[in-house]
This record gives C-alpha cells, sequence and structure tokens, in this order.
C-alpha cells in the first residue's frame, strides 16, 4: 500500500470494541454491577439493541461499496458515501457499535459492557472520526464540506 492509499489512522474501531467487551466482562467477574432490570425485561431489550446495530451493518457496507470505498479507516476512501443511514449520521457504523455494547451490557446485566462504551466512543471520537474527518475534507473539499453542514456527526 502506497502512501496515498493511507489515512495515518491505525486505530481498527472494531478491535476496540472488542477490548472493551473483554474489559468490561473483566472487571464484571471480581466486581459485579448489574442493570437492576429483571430478565424479562434485559433479554428482550438487550436482544433489541443487538440484533438493530447487526442488522444495520450490511447497508452501510452495501453503500460503501456503491461508493467504491472500502470500510477500512487505514485506507483513503475512492468516494464519499452520503446515502442510506450515512444521510442521517456520518458515523452510523459506529453509533451501531455502541448501541450493540449496550446491548451486550443489557442483556448479560452487566453495567461495566455499558459503561465502557463511554472509553470507547472516546477513542473513536478522538482517534479516528476527527482523523476521518480530515481526510475526507482534504480527498472531496467542498462536496464533503457540504455534506458535513447537512448531516450531523453523531446523531
Amino acid at each position: 500500500m502506497d502512501r496515498e492509499s493511507r489515512t495515518g489512522i491505525r486505530i481498527i474501531p472494531p478491535v476496540i470494541l472488542l477490548a472493551a467487551v473483554v474489559i468490561g466482562s473483566l472487571i464484571d467477574w471480581p466486581v459485579p454491577i448489574h442493570t437492576g432490570l429483571p430478565a424479562v425485561v434485559r433479554w428482550p431489550l438487550g436482544l433489541v439493541l443487538i440484533v438493530a446495530p447487526l442488522a444495520a451493518m450490511p447497508s452501510v457496507f452495501a453503500a460503501f461499496r456503491r461508493a467504491g470505498s472500502e470500510y477500512d479507516t487505514r485506507k483513503v476512501p475512492q468516494g464519499l458515501v452520503t446515502e442510506g443511514l450515512f444521510r442521517f449520521s456520518r458515523n452510523p457504523g459506529y453509533i451501531a457499535s455502541i448501541i450493540l455494547g449496550v446491548g451486550l451490557g443489557i442483556a448479560f446485566n452487566n453495567m461495566w459492557l455499558i459503561a465502557m462504551m463511554v472509553p470507547y466512543a472516546i477513542i473513536v471520537h478522538t482517534a479516528v472520526v476527527l482523523k476521518e474527518e480530515a481526510v475526507l475534507e482534504h480527498v472531496f473539499g467542498q462536496e464533503y464540506l457540504e455534506y458535513k453542514q447537512h448531516v450531523r456527526r453523531w446523531i
């Protein structure tokens, strides 16, 4: 891969999400903090919050494919993705991952998993999103700036 095709972003968000889930699970083992929700509420709510973001991801990947880009933070995008869920948020994949983590925390009665979504979101925002935005502005210029004016970063 040549220098022109790199964004300078080294963090892979799914790896950070997995780390957050593992850390939250490990902390919960010796120091459990529960959600306080009864199982009859926890499981259905948790499953909805797990399944919904997983169900949304194929459309996110498809939007990247149609734009001629890859869903890899380390590679410079070849096309600006503005359709599908990207009409509502500039970062639907990251939002989906946060919702997924919260869903896991609720389903498994683990407040540590839910709490770990805060550092996950901060890391993704500072180490990925802000750098991605600079790359997009550099590559797509005015087209990206106009998109940015009409679509929120998060929700």
